[in-house]
């Protein structure tokens, strides 16, 4: 006997009751001290402990306490020994069983994880795994025998373990089935409140529903005596077979039906389930030939089209994978009310088996996929958190990917189409289109459909349809390309300028990649669209960041002479052309100097050709700052000087034409009223407006110059636009409010 065992055996005998004994004996084993020695009585440590801690438990409950640390560390090391002689595969049982004495744990969780340590011994590659010690493990301790019926971090169990290990052998792999086949068997009195979900479990971790006891009783006769209800309903859920026979010849339903009290809820379900099993079978006989009278005959006859069997499949799933025709699919979901969200043990609905099962030209798919209970969630497993597309993806099946796709895009091109200016109604449209994309569609896929929008994508019907905010959804939230032209190479900011969509081409005309020169089949650019469909605004707007306003298209029309050459339908199309053609003439410069001289003769601006008229009956510069809001009377001192950097910002950016700034001294609170040497800052950018104007026509002024000349004028006149419907907003909020003094 080692010394540090003789010192462990006297601090086990004379001080265990100690609070420093238990670091003193920690410090012991470590160093060696060997826990299996006995005492000179005979008995163990761990004995000798265990006794001395009952007789302190009552009288001092603190020593008792010292003795349980005692005690604990004991069986530590005891499991630790054990550890080491069964992953040693040295077979020494007798030690093995001199250890368990010493209450090592043959399971040991904490230490190896749900496996236990049974689980270590299949999972490890350095020696064979010995029938005798598995036998061994599984036989001496419960806990070890019911980690046969879990699963590890990697979804791996102790059979699995098994039979993927070239260590094991099959005569340890068919142990463990039969132990596990016990285990199940047992399960009406072992775990009488189990549910359909963990039942499924045990099965997909090797148990077998099938297997029998010493009577030929299956698992389902077993809970039909114990008269368990919810277990007899899971169980047949789960594919166990009603109409098997123990060895007195007796099934589940006669020994249902023969108890002293029956259970009349126990009798309809195997009833039931008799039935359901004459429709399984009639599936599995005629596959393709299936008839809905010999459907509907069963069903008549008391079967449950959801009900469910092997592998907790439905019918659905069932017929599905026993060919069954689309008619036959649709009869089963439209007529008979199948659930087409059913999900059977390995996670996987009717759907999915339709994408495996289905062959070219993948009919079955495409009717399942048009079937009017399938919506957009449908095409998405809440169990296995994938999208049906993403699945056909990963099943290498790339035809069921495309089928799925076209189907995808076609519902998103319906969501979107079905869109308008309403923005509160957008919302659940964006949302749908959404998920949608998530999962599969494509935003940029081209219509194929003959008809108006054939060859558009979703993105360009936005653009001519929608709003600004919807638009910018598309693009931030989905991704959609703002430079995909569709197959009249018409680009989404030509179709946006073509119908008139002003804030959608100030939108794309800032997103990366978009160009405003871009031209289509027609060499149509954005300008000639907006030019020739009488959109002033979209024309002044494109001229400014630099549209070409000499491109030809292909019938080698400017942009001015599509507008002379194009019809109007209504007086304010033809307002519009009239404005669009002289504001175009004006930025065309002759080359004869008598018609330049003529062309920079000052002219008087015509409210009906050169402004939006949008107040064109109000004089602005009789608006005074004080008398904006009754309620801000006695704070304009106050206002005045919060609004002094904006106001200011708002007269530079009026007088050098610049829009950006404007607008943003605007949003930042600027007063449009603001007046500075008794000039409004609408009269400041119209002044400037036709100032840069004349400089443009000087004979003395290079291009370079002139260009930039005409773009400041633009922006002048830009920003005198902005004031005027600002004035026009805050207009209609004073007649909302009867607010006089604001109105005036």
């Amino acid at each position: 006997m080692s010394k540090t065992t003789t010192r462990l055996i006297k601090i086990i005998k004379k001080h265990a009751s100690e609070e420093k004994s238990y670091f003193e004996a920690q410090k012991l084993i470590a160093k060696g001290a060997d826990v299996r020695t006995p005492l000179s009585n005979g008995y163990s440590m761990i004995q000798y402990v265990t006794e001395e801690e009952a007789r302190l438990r009552q009288p001092t409950p603190v020593k008792a306490e010292n003795c349980r640390r005692i005690i604990k560390l004991l069986k530590d090391r005891a499991s630790e020994l054990l550890s080491e002689l069964v992953l040693s595969n040295n077979g020494k049982l007798d030690e093995m069983r001199l250890l368990v004495k010493l209450k090592a744990s043959c399971y040991q969780q904490q230490v190896y994880g749900p496996l236990g340590l049974l689980g270590k011994l299949l999972n490890q590659s350095e020696n064979h795994v010995r029938l005798d010690v598995v036998r061994f493990l599984v036989e001496t301790d419960e806990e070890a025998k019911f980690a046969l019926m879990k699963e590890d971090d990697q979804h791996q169990t102790c059979l699995s373990l098994s039979l993927n290990n070239p260590k094991s052998s099959v005569q340890v792999s068919n142990y463990i089935q039969e132990q596990l086949n016990l285990l199940f068997n047992k399960i009406a009195s072992t775990h009488s409140e189990m549910d359909a979900k963990e039942l499924a479990q045990w099965i997909c971790r090797g148990a077998d529903p099938k297997a029998t006891d010493e009577d030929q009783n299956t698992v389902l006769l077993n809970a039909v005596r114990a008269n368990n209800v919810d277990l007899v309903r899971a169980l047949i859920a789960n594919g166990c077979n009603a109409m098997h026979k123990n060895k007195d010849d007796k099934t589940s339903f006669d020994i249902a039906k023969n108890e002293p009290l029956r259970n009349a809820q126990l009798l309809a379900i195997l009833s039931e389930q008799i039935v359901n099993n004459k429709l399984k079978q009639l599936i599995c006989a005629e596959k393709s030939s299936l008839k809905k009278e010999e459907v509907l005959k069963c069903l008549e006859e008391g079967a449950n089209i959801n009900g469910r069997f092997d592998n907790n499949d439905s019918f659905l799933h069932y017929l599905i994978a026993h060919d069954g025709t689309q008619e036959m699919i649709a009869a089963f979901v439209n007529e008979f009310n199948a659930d087409i969200l059913a999900t059977n043990n390995a996670g996987l609905r009717p759907i999915e088996l339709c994408i495996l099962h289905d062959k070219n030209p993948y009919n079955v798919l495409g009717t399942f996929l048009k079937l009017p209970r399938v919506s957009t969630d449908t095409f998405f497993n809440n169990v296995s958190q994938k999208s049906i597309y993403q699945y056909a993806i990963e099943q290498d099946l790339k035809d069921s990917a495309d089928t799925i796709k076209t189907e995808l895009n076609a519902r998103l091109w319906a969501c979107v189409t079905s869109a308008n200016t309403d923005d509160k109604r957008n919302q659940s449209v964006l949302s749908e289109a959404k998920k949608l994309i998530d999962y599969g569609a494509q935003i940029n896929d081209r219509h194929d459909i003959d008809g108006e929008y054939k060859g558009w994508s979703v993105f360009h019907v936005a653009c001519k349809t929608t709003m600004k905010s919807f638009v910018e959804c598309l693009v931030r939230d989905m991704k959609a390309d703002c430079a995909f032209p569709n197959s009249h190479e018409d680009y989404p900011i030509s179709i946006a300028a073509e119908y008139g969509q002003l804030e959608i081409v100030q939108f794309l005309r800032e997103c990366r990649g978009v160009q405003i020169n871009v031209f289509n089949k027609k060499r149509d650019t954005p300008l000639h669209l907006a030019a020739k469909n009488h959109h002033y605004r979209i024309v002044r707007y494109l001229i400014l960041w630099g549209a070409d306003e000499e491109a030809r298209n292909s019938s080698k029309e400017t942009p001015l002479v599509s507008a002379q050459m194009s019809e109007t339908k209504t007086e304010q199309d033809k307002i519009e052309k009239d404005k669009i053609i002289s504001f175009l003439r004006n930025l065309t410069f002759p080359e004869d100097d008598n018609m330049r001289e003529e062309a920079i003769q000052p002219t008087k601006s015509t409210p009906d050709l050169d402004t939006c008229e949008l107040l064109s009956h109000i004089d602005v510069h009789e608006i005074q700052p004080s008398a904006r809001d009754d309620q801000t009377k006695t704070g304009n001192t106050i206002l005045k000087l919060f609004n002094l950097g904006s106001n200011r910002k708002l007269h530079v950016a009026a007088k050098n034409g610049n829009v950006s700034m404007a607008r943003q001294a605007m949003k930042d609170g600027a007063d449009i009223c603001y007046r500075q040497n008794q000039r409004s800052l609408y009269e400041v950018a119209q002044d400037a407006a036709a100032v840069y104007a004349c400089k443009a026509q000087l004979n003395s002024t290079n291009n370079n110059d002139r260009r930039k000349l005409c773009a400041m004028a633009l922006g002048c006149q830009q920003i005198s636009d902005d004031i005027l419907q600002h004035a026009q907003t805050q207009l209609e909020e004073s007649i909302k409010q009867s607010n006089f003094a604001l109105f005036l």
